[in-house]
């Protein structure tokens, strides 16, 4: 591919993943609210929200390995764009936490579709450029999140949490129209068998990314995409608008610091990133249920958006940066299949926290939840001080 062609297709290859994560996360920010507000008590709240990750669970590996038997990834990017479409209006047309779970469900198998985008986009790239190119990658994802979520937000407050819905049904349509101009790039390379797309689940370097991407993202699904906004909305008595510009602080450092991941981690090593990480986002949970004004719980989410930009570059590219282009898919999908673990458990399980400790006062429930939080980003920080060697490096 020549350079002009590779420099087109980055570009639209990343206004693509703008529009697919806009698409889905205009309404994330008070989508528990609304959930309980339609009637759903905190544990069936936590599902709805869980079952983004449940979906993706079981979609994200069966994806990855088909994708790379066909050698195809167009037609499941813009299948994803399409079950955009049908979750935003099912946002619209169905009201009941029953029908909420359903199109939350529908936007899991959306983002199940991020595995062939991270394989597609990684293929333009050799060794030497892929960190750094995974982490303006996943620049692009938070700024697409960060503007979603205030959009939505706002558009929410001002007219009807309908409003925020429909922008991302015309995300979903702008989205399509963009992945059309994309052309897949074809290997001629010949298909290998199932068995040995396999093989690539053993590579260390993904097992250690997926194993803490677990506990990650269950924290993060349990806190600042669960139930922290319940905490603004219930205890602190912000509206959502706020609500909306909440979930921009914690994306913030998400936009800015990735880019940069390649060089920090190969002046410091990966461990003492990753370990730094965890360290923030336990810090982060611990000061939440202590956070009583808006400006306060704005610098806490932007301390754990901090924590979140320095690992997930770093797992994302340890993901496959030791496997061939050829199992990149089935690398991903496993990746990003297993780590839906905890963006199914998460909600889940702070939504059964919640309920058990509240008695006659929410914010004990809330108070406890983040405090649990605390503990197991704890626990992935000791993980990680024993799966990283001491000065094991990302790629550059």
């Amino acid at each position: 591919m020549a350079d002009k062609d590779t420099r087109r297709a980055v570009i639209l290859m990343l206004a693509g993943t703008f529009l697919f994560w806009f698409s889905v996360y205009t309404y994330p920010s008070f989508l528990t609210v609304y959930a309980q507000e339609s009637g759903a008590a905190p544990a069936l709240a936590g599902m709805i929200i869980g079952s983004y990750g449940l979906v993706q669970m079981i979609l994200r590996i069966p994806l990855g390995i088909y994708s790379d038997v066909i050698k195809k990834r167009k037609p499941f990017m813009i299948a994803g764009m399409i079950a955009s479409l049908v979750s935003s209006i099912g946002f619209v047309l169905l009201k009941s936490p029953v029908g909420l779970l359903a199109a939350r469900a529908m936007a899991g198998v959306t983002a199940s579709t991020w595995v062939t985008y991270t394989v597609l986009y990684s293929s333009l790239f050799n060794g030497e450029q892929l960190a750094g190119a995974m982490g303006r990658l996943s620049a692009v994802q938070y700024a697409a999140q960060l503007i979603a979520m205030l959009l939505g937000g706002y558009l929410a407050h001002a007219f009807s949490y309908d409003a925020a819905f429909l922008l991302a049904t015309g995300a979903g349509v702008a989205g399509i129209a963009v992945l059309f101009m994309i052309k897949d790039r074809v290997s001629d390379a010949p298909p290998k068998t199932v068995k040995a797309l396999l093989s690539a689940m053993k590579n260390r370097s993904l097992l250690v990314s997926t194993g803490l991407s677990v506990i990650f993202y269950f924290v993060c699904w349990g806190t600042v995409l669960g139930f922290t906004a319940s905490w603004a909305r219930d205890i602190i008595g912000m509206d959502n608008a706020q609500l909306g510009l909440l979930s921009a602080f914690y994306l913030l450092p998400n936009m800015i610091v990735p880019p940069f991941i390649g060089k920090v981690t190969g002046r410091f090593g990966v461990r003492p990133v990753v370990t730094g990480g965890f360290l923030i986002i336990a810090g982060a949970c611990l000061l939440f249920p202590v956070t009583f004004s808006a400006p306060a719980l704005y610098l806490v989410q932007i301390l754990f958006g901090l924590g979140m930009s320095l690992m997930v570059p770093i797992f994302l590219t340890g993901a496959i940066a030791e496997v061939g282009d050829d199992q990149r898919g089935v690398a991903m999908g496993f990746y990003q299949s297993i780590y839906g673990v905890g963006m199914f458990l998460g909600p889940l399980f702070a939504g059964g926290v919640i309920e058990w400790f509240s008695g006659g006062s929410m914010a004990a429930g809330y108070a406890a939840n983040f405090r649990a939080m605390a503990i197991i980003s704890a626990i992935g920080l000791v993980m990680t001080l024993f799966l990283f060697k001491k000065r094991e490096q990302q790629p550059k």
